[in-house]
């Protein structure tokens, strides 16, 4: 590790992770920025007083009237955690957010499925999700329904893994 990525790791610094070979040297060093914890709601986030709602929901109020949706989330969420990598689950009033050390994907309770969202930068030819939003040069924003477990396939997770890996980078 050079000398002055040390010294801002030692020192809590932020380190612009866009600078491709900085981003390189911390991928290989296992070296992420110091996050920026809100006082209030004590969630994470890579920018400092990043705007936010500190409005903490109860996930079962996502999933009232829906035992179906909530035993398919469940289900993702045990395949995300096996085969992507751990996740942390942020309950919200909009969704239920997935993070792994950023949000990369959301969920949202229906009477018979559970919709998705997540981010790529790159876009994927698929008639899976319903709708794909460009929402900058390099980041796509893809929306699925997902009605049984059996579209909780390799590719879903490929997807999910893609978009957990890329917004782990920041």
């Amino acid at each position: 590790m050079g000398a002055s990525l040390k010294k801002m790791k030692q020192q809590g610094q932020h380190v612009n992770q866009k600078d491709a070979k900085i981003k390189n040297l911390a991928k290989s060093v296992n070296f992420m920025p110091k996050l920026w914890k809100c006082p209030k709601c004590k969630r994470e986030f890579a920018k400092t007083r990043q705007q936010h709602s500190c409005t903490i929901y109860d996930i079962d109020k996502h999933f009232a009237g829906k035992d179906y949706a909530r035993k398919l989330f469940n289900f993702l969420v045990s395949e995300i955690n096996k085969k992507v990598g751990k996740i942390k689950i942020e309950s919200l009033p909009c969704c239920i957010h997935f993070v792994s050390n950023y949000t990369f994907g959301a969920a949202w309770a229906l009477k018979d499925g559970i919709r998705i969202d997540f981010r790529l930068d790159h876009k994927i030819d698929t008639k899976k999700s319903y709708k794909v939003n460009h929402i900058s040069a390099n980041r796509y924003l893809y929306y699925l329904d997902i009605k049984n477990k059996k579209e909780i396939d390799s590719e879903f997770l490929t997807w999910i893994k893609e978009a957990y890996s890329q917004n782990a980078e920041g």
